[in-house]
């Protein structure tokens, strides 16, 4: 039975902010102002492995820290843009089977500061991790290259994904991490836990380029290009009527598996529609600062439909290394994808005259049109 159809199946999913600071946790509780009593159980069980996870921190901060703060990226990342549900985790993981290239791991990303010398907890966090990802039928595992944004989640009150389990900030949490009118030392922080991350990804894959993949990215671009002027960026966009509907179902997923607050589906909604059109509106108004050569964009569907074109595409566009040495293993890992099931969602006509009314310009300047069937998948 998939977690789809199973209401149980989350119950035995780790929680993200398990294997992340003691600390970090007890400053987001206080921020938030708690959690909702209902939730106790799945609190306690996180704030348990915090302090059972100490001793394990401690040894790595002890012996690699320094090793981590001497890393010097030499290259810069590839970084993938693209809102949630635009296939942004499908196009990383084809880009991450070039070994010439390396990415944050789900590991690193859900245990930043346990991420190094593992031997001993890593049968338990496989264990702890579903085969497959909450809101889709997507593989797991804790080699698979994540978001980095998991990480920031665990180091720092800076993440977007603070509103999946304290649902009632997501938006204004959003808004905030757009960066306007924010002091100096937030930013500085913000990218101080931000190279770290990228630093220990880079002393683990051995000094390679990463190639980075968040949503989040997409409103970050100066930021990025101040860290990385050189750094190259992929964006991939898709019908944004289904985005909709997918982005929904996904955060509804999330926060009933990761919440320790509820909220209801018209407020899930309203955050999608206001996050998306805020999302897009600061890509267009900054993709212009990439530098001409390091920048390029794809279509979802031309992806799924034609993906060594369109790889081979981007290789091209940015100059990435040859595109014969990894073709090969493209091939298997796309072969692999054949038996892949999507998710069926719904369309509703009046929620479709919604998302037009938000986002017709974004529907209009990417050239989509109303979706006619009654369901799709995705």
């Amino acid at each position: 039975m998939s977690i789809f159809t199973d209401p149980e199946a989350h119950k035995s999913l780790g929680h993200p902010l398990a294997t992340g600071s003691l600390q970090n946790n007890v400053k987001l509780l206080w921020k938030n102002r708690g959690f909702s009593p209902r939730y106790s159980l799945r609190m306690a069980n996180i704030l348990i492995s915090n302090v059972a996870l100490l001793p394990f921190r401690w040894y790595e901060k002890l012996k690699w820290d320094r090793k981590v703060e001497k890393v010097h990226i030499q290259e810069p990342p590839l970084f993938i843009l693209g809102h949630w549900r635009c296939g942004t985790t499908y196009l990383h993981n084809l880009l991450s089977q070039d070994n010439r290239f390396g990415y944050i791991s789900t590991l690193q990303a859900f245990c930043p500061e346990i991420c190094i010398e593992t031997k001993l907890l890593l049968p338990i966090f496989k264990k702890l991790l579903p085969q497959k990802r909450p809101m889709d039928n997507m593989r797991m595992s804790v080699e698979f290259p994540q978001e980095e944004e998991y990480a920031l989640a665990n180091l720092s009150l800076l993440s977007f994904y603070h509103g999946y389990f304290f649902p009632q900030i997501m938006r204004a949490n959003f808004n905030f991490l757009l960066f306007q009118d924010v002091s100096d030392e937030t930013i500085n922080h913000w990218k101080e836990v931000y190279i770290r991350i990228l630093k220990k990804a880079t002393l683990i894959h051995g000094g390679k380029p990463l190639i980075i993949k968040n949503p989040m990215n997409m409103v970050r671009i100066p930021l990025l290009l101040e860290l990385f002027p050189g750094a190259k960026f992929v964006h991939i966009y898709r019908n944004p009527y289904i985005v909709f509907y997918s982005t929904v179902f996904t955060f509804k997923t999330m926060i009933s598996a990761y919440g320790l607050r509820k909220m209801n589906t018209r407020e899930i909604e309203e955050n999608v529609l206001h996050i998306y059109a805020r999302m897009m509106e600061r890509f267009w108004k900054t993709k212009d600062l990439i530098p001409q050569g390091n920048f390029t964009e794809i279509k979802f569907e031309e992806l799924e439909t034609n993906p060594l074109t369109v790889l081979e595409r981007i290789y091209r566009e940015l100059s990435l290394p040859d595109f014969t040495g990894v073709k090969r293993a493209l091939e298997r890992y796309i072969l692999a994808q054949a038996g892949y099931q999507k998710n069926s969602y719904p369309v509703n006509k009046h929620t479709n005259q919604r998302i037009y009314s938000r986002w017709g310009w974004i529907i209009d300047r990417f050239g989509y049109s109303m979706p006619e069937n009654l369901e799709f998948s995705n």
